[in-house]
């Protein structure tokens, strides 16, 4: 029975982390662990080697994953991914690291929620130490990138000089989205870059929300922002 436990987590995770709006693995991996909290261990192990995949898309949907399963667990699963996962968390958040923005933009994100959320307990306080050492490697970079680069001042982009234009090639809704919010001079490198940023936002909704109504309309939401999106990265490429 434990191993078939197991077998049933490992899919379950891996579910999670192919699809950002497969909320049935979500509810599958809660009712596993409930049932047997000594598997708790061997779920931060599994979300812990999805974090660490060499693919970019699997990491972030592990961390997305890791984030919604800290807010439904309890103390344990909370307790085990400070010792675990944490380090690996607070690695991808760091600026500068070299790691896909997406990724450390999210990782960044959690350490903060779960240290406004959780670091007050005096067990669980490395949320807060890591949000520190954190906030400890931004505030130079943000000061960094505030200050003019020495030397004389860059001139702008001649006539004549090449761009990546701005995003009228991609797909009809994407733009007029875009337009229609005083964005319409974006790049088609920008937009894509945006749409994917709500697109992540659409799919935390649709995990948090327990409305079947509202669930409804962001996955629908979230199905034609891929689709745009798709459709727009397909235009630029091909105009490569």
């Amino acid at each position: 029975a434990m191993s078939a436990a197991i077998k049933e987590l490992r899919s379950a995770v891996h579910r999670a982390t192919i699809d950002q709006t497969n909320l049935d693995a979500v509810s599958e991996i809660s009712m596993v662990v409930s049932g047997r909290p000594s598997l708790m261990p061997e779920l931060v192990a599994l979300v812990k080697a999805r974090v660490k995949c060499q693919s970019s898309g699997t990491a972030y949907l592990a961390i997305c994953l890791l984030d919604s399963l800290m807010h439904r667990l309890g103390f344990e699963f909370r307790e085990q991914v400070s010792i675990k996962v944490l380090g690996r968390i607070l690695k991808l958040a760091m600026p500068l690291k070299g790691t896909h923005p997406s990724i450390q933009r999210k990782a960044a994100a959690s350490i903060k929620d779960w240290a406004a959320t959780f670091g007050c307990d005096h067990h669980l306080s490395s949320f807060a130490d890591a949000a520190a050492e954190l906030a400890s490697k931004e505030a130079p970079q943000s000061r960094r990138t505030s200050q003019p680069p020495p030397g004389p001042a860059a001139h702008p982009p001649q006539p004549h000089e090449p761009s990546s234009g701005p995003a009228c090639a991609c797909e009809p809704d994407l733009h007029a989205m875009a337009c229609r919010a005083g964005l319409g001079d974006l790049t088609t490198a920008q937009l894509l870059e945006l749409a994917r940023a709500s697109q992540s936002a659409i799919a935390e909704q649709i995990r948090a929300t327990h409305d079947s109504e509202r669930g409804r309309q962001l996955r629908a939401l979230y199905r034609q922002l891929t689709a745009d999106i798709d459709h727009c990265a397909g235009l630029a490429a091909s105009a490569l």
